[in-house]
C-alpha cells in the first residue's frame, strides 16, 4: 500500500489476524490471514459483514463521523469490538508505528489496533473509539494512542459491497445516499413551485444557449469570447468600430 503522504517511500503492511465480537452476525470470530485470502461461503455467512468490519477500523473518517447504527450490534446491550494485528514488520513499518510510548509488542513484533462502538446513556448516542492497545502491558496502561489519519494513510482499504441495504439507503442517517440526495437539493426543496418551475426553464434556456453552437464551433468560440470579454474592453471595441 502506498500512501498518499507523509514518507517518500512506499509501505507494504501485513494484516495477520481480525478479531470481531458481537458485530452484526458474528458472536465471536477470530480469522488468521495469509499473503493472499478468500472469503467465500454461502448467502448470510458473513462474508460482507467481515470486510465492513474492517472498514470501521481503517476508514478514513474520524470513529465519532463512522457510519453506526443499531443493525451493526448482535447485541445492543454491549459493545462490538474489532481489533486487527499488523505482523511481519519492515524497517518502513517500523518507521510507520514509530511512537514514543510504543506501539509495538515486544513480546511477539505485532502492533494491534481496536475499534469499539457502545451505547452511551449520558450521551444517548453511540460512542465509537478507535485506538492501539499492548496486550503485553498491564490492563490500565493498555491503550497507547489513537489511531489516527496519520497512520490509517498507510491503509486504504476500500469496500464496495455487491448490494446495499435498502433501509439503510432510505434512512436519513449519516452516509445515506437519500441523505446525501436532499442536502444537495435541500434550497430547491424548500422553494415555492412556480419559482422552481421558472428556475428550471432558465437553466433549460442556458443549456440551450451553450448548446446551440456546437453544429458551429467557429461561431460559437467567438461569442464565447465576447461574452467573456470585461464590459469597458467591450465597450471601447465597440466605440473603435464606430469611429
Amino acid at each position: 500500500m502506498t500512501p498518499e503522504r507523509g514518507l517518500d517511500w512506499g509501505v507494504t503492511v501485513k494484516l495477520q489476524e481480525v478479531y470481531i465480537k458481537n458485530f452484526r452476525n458474528f458472536t465471536e470470530c477470530r480469522a488468521s490471514l495469509e499473503e493472499f485470502n478468500v472469503v467465500i461461503g454461502p448467502n448470510n455467512v458473513g462474508k460482507t459483514n467481515f470486510l465492513a468490519a474492517l472498514e470501521k477500523v481503517f476508514s478514513p473518517r474520524h470513529p465519532r463521523n463512522v457510519l453506526i447504527d443499531n443493525l451493526d450490534f448482535r447485541d445492543a446491550s454491549k459493545p462490538f469490538i474489532v481489533e486487527v494485528t499488523i505482523g511481519d514488520l519492515d524497517e518502513d513499518d517500523l518507521a510507520v508505528f514509530f511512537h514514543p510510548a510504543g506501539l509495538i509488542n515486544p513480546s511477539n513484533g505485532t502492533v494491534k489496533v481496536r475499534f469499539v462502538a457502545e451505547w452511551s446513556e449520558q450521551e444517548r448516542d453511540i460512542i465509537s473509539e478507535c485506538y492501539f492497545v499492548r496486550e503485553d502491558l498491564p490492563e490500565e496502561e493498555q491503550r497507547i494512542a489513537d489511531f489516527t489519519w496519520g497512520y490509517k494513510q498507510y491503509f486504504p482499504l476500500i469496500v464496495i459491497p455487491a448490494h446495499r441495504e435498502a433501509q439503510r439507503e432510505i434512512s436519513f442517517t449519516r452516509g445515506s445516499s437519500l441523505r446525501g440526495v436532499v442536502t444537495n437539493l435541500a434550497g430547491d426543496f424548500v422553494k415555492p413551485l412556480e419559482t422552481l418551475k421558472r428556475d428550471c426553464a432558465g437553466l433549460i434556456a442556458k443549456l440551450q444557449r451553450r448548446t446551440q453552437h456546437l453544429d458551429d464551433p467557429v461561431t460559437g468560440l467567438t461569442q464565447l469570447a465576447a461574452e467573456r470579454q470585461p464590459p469597458c474592453l467591450a465597450t471601447e471595441r465597440g466605440q473603435a468600430s464606430r469611429r
